[in-house]
This record gives structure tokens, sequence and C-alpha cells, in this order.
């Protein structure tokens, strides 16, 4: 705004013409509104705002309101030299002649003859640079958006020019990306326009399959609570987890983690294809052969399934003792699941120097020498603990000389070997 352009004045009667009665029903009718509006737009605000547009690169010179519908760039450089107008008080809107009320650097109120409010018009032209926009980063994809999630796309709009950053990076996802965000946002893809930019760009370059899909079917109804994340755990997950069928076997256990390095931890266990079943196929058509990618089986969904809501205790234990878990077998996790409850990461911690035997034989030693209260209520804190490292310093020492018990419960049980180990639970 300079001294020699005085301001423009938007009355109740700007935009209308002597031929269009009735008067009220122009106000109302949405499609005679827009004709209004269009006419304001470019035969008045327009020019007003070229006489103002940057002298150096004079973008908006020459242009018709028409351009502008076309080109997003210039559609940009329009909308912030409007905002930055109104700001300085260029643009005065009155009704009956007197200035309409402002909130929030805003005017209130109809303008003009269409009747709409400001933050109509704002909407309906950045709802339009939102389409172009999203239109230009989507044609570079061979496949195209149809469907539910083209409606979900038409009705997007961008509700301040402070998010066009992020829609420009949001308009270059992978329709099936863009799909599967849908689904897990329930259709709420204006969410992504909240988010800080490094996440966006960060999904961006993640597998549409491999990662969102699998994150999508993993989280369930809780697919939005990775936008709390932090880069690092973003990325323990995109790759620690390194196979779609690892993500969702965590699942919503992936939400009780803080740490990057369980995650990796978990993403460490084994994985194995399964052979193919049978291909079903039709007797009135034969179908094209297509190559089938084998069924995968991950050791992380066989021990929650064998673990059930046990598998907890294993979320808060270190990434050590999580990636030795991992290498149990079937029949270790057989044995060990009964005490699992009774332990926590110091615990397990405490008797991996150990062979798992000795593991198992301490712990049920334990039990009928200092009886079933202390596996239950003492072991795992930090006393009880304490008699769990100092027997285990023993049997280390025992195992290097060759001279420790082949049956080490009924020694814990019936001998004073490791009395001296049990300290106060010692009756």
């Amino acid at each position: 705004m300079t001294d020699e352009t005085p301001a423009l004045i938007i009355d109740e009667h700007t935009g209308a013409q002597p031929w269009e009665h009735p008067d009220a029903m122009w106000r109302k009718v949405e499609r005679l509104r827009l004709m209004r509006m269009r006419r304001v737009t470019g035969h008045r605000v327009l020019p007003f705002l070229q006489k103002l547009d940057d002298p150096a690169s004079r973008k908006l010179a020459g242009k018709h309101l028409a351009d502008l519908e076309v080109d997003a760039k210039l559609m940009e450089v329009a909308l912030r030299l409007t905002d930055q107008t109104l700001a300085d008080g260029g643009l005065i809107f009155q009704n009956a002649g007197q200035d309409l009320p402002f909130d929030n650097g805003e005017p209130q109120g109809p303008l003009g003859a269409c009747g709409m409010t400001w933050a109509e018009v704002k909407h309906h032209y950045l709802h339009l640079l939102t389409q172009m926009i999203v239109t230009e980063g989507q044609s570079h994809h061979k496949i195209k958006v149809k469907g539910i999630l083209e409606q979900r796309l038409a009705a997007l709009a961008i509700t301040d020019l402070s998010q066009l950053p992020r829609l420009r990076q949001m308009a270059r996802f992978h329709p099936v990306a863009l799909s599967e965000m849908n689904h897990g946002l329930h259709g709420h893809l204006e969410k992504i326009l909240d988010q800080e930019e490094w996440l966006i760009d960060a999904l961006l370059k993640l597998h549409p399959i491999g990662f969102l899909q699998a994150l999508r079917k993993g989280l369930g109804n809780y697919f939005d609570r990775l936008f709390v994340w932090s880069p690092e755990f973003l990325e323990a997950v995109a790759e620690g987890l390194d196979h779609k069928a690892k993500i969702i076997a965590m699942g919503e256990h992936l939400l009780l983690i803080e740490d990057p390095e369980v995650v990796r931890a978990f993403g460490s266990w084994a994985m194995r294809e399964l052979p193919l079943p049978p291909e079903k196929t039709s007797s009135k058509k034969k179908k094209k052969k297509r190559k089938r990618k084998p069924p995968v089986e991950t050791r992380i969904a066989q021990v929650k399934a064998v673990l059930g809501r046990k598998f907890d205790i294993f979320l808060s234990c270190t990434p050590g003792v999580i990636r030795e878990a991992g290498h149990w077998t079937n029949d270790q996790l057989a044995r060990i699941t009964d005490y699992l409850p009774h332990m926590n990461s110091h615990v397990l911690e405490a008797l991996m120097p150990l062979p798992f035997d000795q593991r198992i034989g301490l712990i049920e030693g334990l039990w009928y020498k200092l009886g079933r209260d202390y596996v239950e209520s003492h072991m795992k804190t930090p006393p009880g603990t304490a008699v769990i490292e100092r027997v285990v310093k023993k049997l280390i020492t025992m195992n290097e000389r060759g001279s420790a018990p082949t049956d080490l419960k009924s020694v814990l049980k019936s001998s004073d070997l490791f009395d001296d180990c049990m300290g106060a639970f010692l009756k």
C-alpha cells in the first residue's frame, strides 16, 4: 500500500448491476452470488492489486481473473497480496455507509452486493487454489484417484496460506498412500495439513503398502497417533520393522513403546515364509497368471499368540533382553510363561548370563527355597533381584569350573549351597 494509491472501498452495492432484480435473490442464490463475487474480484479487486504488485516482478500485470483461476502461483500471489492489503487498511468494507467490524484482522459481515462474508470469499479461492495444487501434484502418477478418495480430495481446502508448503508435499503422495491415510484417518485428510513438514516429508518417502497400509492395519482406530511420534521413533518403525508383517504383528503395542531401540529390538525377531496355498482357479475363465508372494509368519505374532497379555512385559524391557527373548524356542517360552508376570526387565537381564535350563531351575528352586511370596511379590524388587544376581554370579564361576549342579532346582531346595546369596529373605 502506497500513499499514492487510495484505499479501495467495497460497499453493499459493489458488484450489482441495475438490471439484476430482485436484488435479494442475487444475494441468496449460490450461482448468482458467485457471479457477483467474481465481478467484484475481477473488475475491482484484481485491478487494485495490480497497482500494488511488486514493481520488480509485476506477476499480476495484464492478468485477468480467469488467468488466476487456472494458475496456482498467480492465485497465491493475489491471495497473499490481498491479506497484506487488508492488514494495511488498503481494502475497506462498508455496509450502509459504516465500516464493517474486524475480528482477528478480518472483516465481519457480508461484503458487497454478493452478500458473501470475507470468510466465504476466502474459502472459495483457497479451495480453488488447493484443487489446482492437488491436481498438479497427482498428475505425475500413472494411477489416478477415484471413488471416495477423489471426493475427499475434491472437498479439501486449506484454511490459511501458511499451510501451502504442507499442501504441496501432500499433493505429491502416491494415490495408494493417500487412500491408506484416508482410511486410517476416517476421511479426515485435512489432518495431514496440520502436521510438521518433516513428518509429511518422511511419510512421503515411505512405501504405501509396505509401511502405510501395514501401519493402518496394525494401529486400527489409532492410526493418527503416528502424528505424535518423534523422527527417531518413526524411523525405527520404518527401518527396524523391516517387513509389513512385523508392523501388523506389533499392532497397537507400538503405542505403548517410548524407546525407538525397543522397536528395533522387536524388529530383529525372526520371520519365515510359509508354503503357498493351492491357487483357486475358475473353471469358467482362466485368469492371467501372476507371481504370487508366499505368506509369512513372524516370531512376534507367534509369541503374542502364546503369551496373550503377558507379552506386555517385554514392552518395558531393555533392547538387549528383547533381542535375546526373540531367540527363545517354543519349548523355552512354554517353560517361562507362568513366571513372566512376576518378572521385569531387571530380573530377565540378571538371568541372561545363564543357560536357559539354569534360569528355570533357579526360579523354581527359589520358589521352594524362599517361598511363593518371594517369587510373586518380591523377586522384581531391587532386594529380590539382588538375590538372583548373587546366585547367578556364583553359578557363572561354578560353570567355568565345571562344578555347577546338574539339578539346580533340587540343590536350591534341599541344600545350603546358595544360602549365602539369600540375604534377609532366608528365614
